[in-house]
């Protein structure tokens, strides 16, 4: 899409313009054209988003990510506050996305529409859960050659970009808790799998650093 972009030339930008800001309505929720992202930290998000949102920290990747989870083409709203939506939609400019309009996160609590919510589960709880065999399935979401380096026990691995597709693997009405190293992808694995229909999602607060920190156990492999 870049290389045609350039080719033709890239429209205009008026820097300065900020999209509107939308009034919240529970139909947006539901709308298959639209993509929702939240650019909050993930902690903020796992404490209450807006249902079928997917979150891209704006600390992290955010062009590379957007640009990996969100259709060319596909109409995409924002959500965070003024501050963080200016650098989001600087951001998105560069790589010729565009972002079509802006949600209040307050504004939608305000109005009652229903939120989501998946508070993270700790380290050691975690820890704890899988010595006692009452832990749910574990998913980690980051590359395979990264599952091979460490993992954090006998867990499932699913990519976070085949994460759609390959979640149908999954039993939907079973417990989720995604991993990554930092909770930065497996917040928006949260996302995602919302989008998918599982409905009892968490992320590992602090991801495997947290868990390294702690000083729990990890399977180790040799990658060639």
């Amino acid at each position: 899409h870049n290389a045609a972009m350039n080719k033709k030339g890239p429209e205009l930008v008026d820097w300065d313009k900020l999209p509107k800001v939308v009034i919240p309505n529970s139909s947006l929720i539901s709308n298959e054209n639209l993509t929702i992202i939240d650019i909050r930290p993930d902690d903020e998000y796992s404490h209450g988003h807006i249902p079928n949102s997917i979150n891209v920290a704006l600390r992290g990747r955010l062009e590379t990510w957007i640009g990996i989870m969100v259709p060319w083409g596909r109409e995409i709203y924002i959500v965070g506050n003024e501050t963080l939506q200016k650098e989001a939609i600087r951001r998105l400019h560069r790589i010729g996305y565009k972002v079509s309009g802006r949600l209040d996160f307050s504004a939608w609590q305000k109005a009652g529409l229903r939120l989501a919510k998946n508070e993270r589960i700790t380290p050691t709880e975690l820890h704890n859960k899988i010595k006692d065999g009452s832990a749910p399935i574990v998913v980690d979401v980051r590359l395979p050659k990264e599952w091979m380096a460490d993992r954090i026990g006998t867990v499932v691995n699913i990519p976070l970009d085949k994460l759609a597709k390959d979640s149908a693997k999954l039993d939907k009405t079973e417990p989720v808790i995604a991993v990554c190293n930092s909770a930065f992808r497996s917040s928006m694995a949260i996302g995602i799998l919302e989008k998918e229909g599982f409905s009892q999602v968490r992320s590992l607060e602090g991801g495997g650093k947290a868990w390294k920190k702690a000083g729990l156990p990890m399977i180790q492999s040799k990658v060639a």
